[in-house]
């Protein structure tokens, strides 16, 4: 990004908004960092720092502190020093901020959790809601959209952006599944959601 932006916490903002429109990051993304970066700053702005020269690690720490009181999760907690260090790392390009500032910034722990499954009945009670389509061909694609759902764990935009030529069903069966940041990654496929496929395909 050329030119130096102004020192103002707002005005840098601003422009580390635009940096990011010229990455190309989805506009979710980067409302997402805006709605972080406008309560960060406010807080910033309640302990007296106004621009990005006065900010210190020690603000950005006792940030963080408050925002961790109990009210938010682990991971809403993480996700607002992710954008800080983001955010940090502009302003270091722009040799706004002291490089140890986000050096020492550590991403805080987050509490484990377990994802819930579904058990066997709920998941034999999709299946026989499939029943309920119009259609043949619609039955048989729901039941090929759970068996791939269900049997790899891929997110629902994922198995909707799959393209034919992303599935193999030949000696060793998978799909090729575009995630996050467009990376590619090859997911095997069991027997059942391979024949589902197959009947689907047909």
């Amino acid at each position: 990004m050329s030119g130096t932006p102004n020192n103002g916490l707002a005005d840098t903002v601003a422009d580390y908004r635009l940096e990011c429109r010229a990455r190309r990051l989805a506009p979710k993304t980067i409302r997402w960092y805006e709605q972080k970066l406008e309560v960060i700053c406010a807080r910033l702005a309640a302990q007296g720092v106004t621009s990005a020269s006065d900010l210190k690690l020690s603000h950005i720490h006792r940030l963080l502190a408050d925002l961790d009181d109990g009210t938010r999760s682990s991971y809403t907690v993480r996700g607002y020093t992710q954008v800080a260090k983001g955010w940090l790392h502009f302003l270091e390009d722009e040799d706004l901020v002291d490089l140890r500032v986000r050096a020492r910034l550590k991403l805080p722990k987050v509490a484990k959790r377990l994802i819930k499954t579904l058990d066997a009945d709920s998941q034999a009670a999709l299946f026989d809601a499939t029943r309920h389509q119009s259609m043949g061909w619609l039955r048989v694609r729901d039941r090929a959209i759970l068996s791939v759902l269900l049997e790899t764990g891929v997110r629902a935009s994922e198995l909707t952006g799959l393209r034919r030529c992303d599935v193999d069903l030949d000696d060793d069966p998978h799909i090729r599944v575009i995630g996050k940041g467009d990376k590619e990654r090859l997911v095997p496929i069991s027997p059942e959601a391979l024949k589902q496929i197959g009947l689907y395909r047909t």
